[in-house]
C-alpha cells in the first residue's frame, strides 16, 4: 500500500519511504522489481487507494500484482470483518468476502482468473457437488435459527450443503450463524433487508445441488426428511417438486395443528385449483426445474 495508515493496520513493519528507497535501489542496480498490493482491506478509503496509485507511479515497478482482500479464518482482519458485519459472503472454507468483492475482482484481475463469488454456473466448484442444497433465508430469527439448523445438520442423509441468505438481520442472527456454521455451509449477507423472494433468488444462484430443499428459519425438519425425499425423487424422475405432511408449531415448539396435503397425483391436481399442496418449508425441488422457470417471482413479498 502507498498509505502509511494501511501499512500500519496490516502490521507490515515498513514505511512508504522504505518502499520508495527499495525500488530506487533496484532500478539503480538493474534488479527487476515487482510490486504486490492488497486492495479492499477493511477500513480502506478512496484516499488510501489514491496514495497507492501515486506510489506505484513513482516507483515504476517492472510488474504489479493486485490482490483483492479475502479474510483468512482467525486472523485479526477476519474477526474485524465478522464483528462489524462487513462481509457479503462466507464460503465453505470459512473465507470471508467483503461487500463489493466481485466488483473489485473484476476490476483488478481483469479476467485473469476467476475469484468472484460463484453466482454464475461456470464459476461454481463442482468437484464435491452435493446431492442437496438446503436453501434458507433468515431475518432477525435469533430465537429459532439454532434449532432449525441443528435439525438440518442432524439429518440421517448427509450429502448436502446449506446456503443461507442473511437478509439484513439486526439482532443476534448473524452471530449465531457464524457460531453454528460448519464446513458445508455458505452464508451470504444482504446489506439491507430485501425480502424473502429476492433473497431466495440470490441463494438459488449459489446452490450447487441436484435438488434444492427449502427451510425457513423457524422450521424444524424430521431427521429422515432428506433420506425419504431423495429416495422418492431418485425413483421418480418425472417428479419435479415434492413435499410432505407437516405439523404447525408455536414459538415454544409445541405442535398445535397439522396439515396433510394429498399424496396422490390426481388428488394433487384437483387440490391445486384451490390452494398450494406443498408446504414451502417441506419442499424439495429439482434445481434445474426451479432455474428453468426463473426462480421465485419477486413481485410477491412471500414465496
Amino acid at each position: 500500500s502507498g498509505s502509511q495508515r494501511m501499512l500500519n493496520l496490516l502490521q507490515k513493519g515498513i514505511t512508504v519511504e522504505q518502499i520508495r528507497n527499495a525500488f530506487c535501489w533496484c532500478h539503480e542496480f538493474g534488479v527487476k522489481a515487482i510490486a504486490s498490493t492488497i486492495v479492499g482491506v477493511p477500513g480502506e478509503t478512496q484516499s488510501d487507494r489514491q496514495e497507492t496509485k501515486q506510489l506505484l507511479k513513482e516507483i515504476n515497478p517492472d510488474a504489479t500484482w493486485f490482490n483483492v482482500f479475502v479474510g483468512i479464518p482467525n486472523s485479526k482482519l477476519y474477526r474485524f470483518a465478522l464483528d462489524n458485519t462487513l462481509y457479503e459472503y462466507i464460503d465453505d472454507r470459512g473465507l470471508v468476502y467483503l461487500q463489493g468483492h466481485n466488483d473489485r475482482a473484476q476490476r483488478y484481475y481483469k479476467g485473469g482468473f476467476n475469484a468472484c463469488i460463484p453466482f454464475e454456473e461456470e464459476n461454481k466448484d463442482i468437484t464435491n457437488k452435493p446431492k442437496i442444497s438446503v436453501l434458507i433465508s433468515v431475518h432477525n430469527t435469533e430465537q429459532f435459527i439454532e434449532e432449525a439448523l441443528k435439525s438440518i445438520y442432524n439429518q440421517t442423509y448427509q450429502d448436502f450443503e446449506v446456503v443461507i441468505v442473511d437478509d439484513g438481520s439486526t439482532d443476534r442472527t448473524s452471530e449465531i450463524l457464524l457460531n453454528l456454521k460448519d464446513s458445508r455451509t455458505f452464508i451470504y449477507r444482504n446489506p439491507e433487508n430485501l425480502g424473502l423472494t429476492k433473497s431466495l433468488n440470490i441463494g438459488l444462484k449459489l446452490c450447487r445441488g441436484e435438488y434444492v430443499a427449502r427451510m425457513d428459519a423457524d422450521d424444524i425438519s424430521h431427521p429422515q426428511r432428506f433420506e425419504r425425499q431423495v429416495k422418492f425423487l431418485d425413483e421418480n424422475p418425472d417428479c419435479l417438486v415434492l413435499g410432505c405432511w407437516y405439523g404447525r408449531i408455536d414459538s415454544d415448539g409445541k405442535i398445535w395443528g397439522s396439515k396433510e396435503p394429498p399424496t396422490e397425483y390426481e388428488d394433487t391436481k384437483k387440490q391445486l385449483l384451490i390452494e398450494a399442496c406443498v408446504g414451502h418449508g417441506t419442499a424439495i425441488v429439482r434445481r434445474a426445474a426451479l432455474v428453468e422457470v426463473g426462480g421465485y417471482n419477486e413481485q410477491y413479498t412471500y414465496a
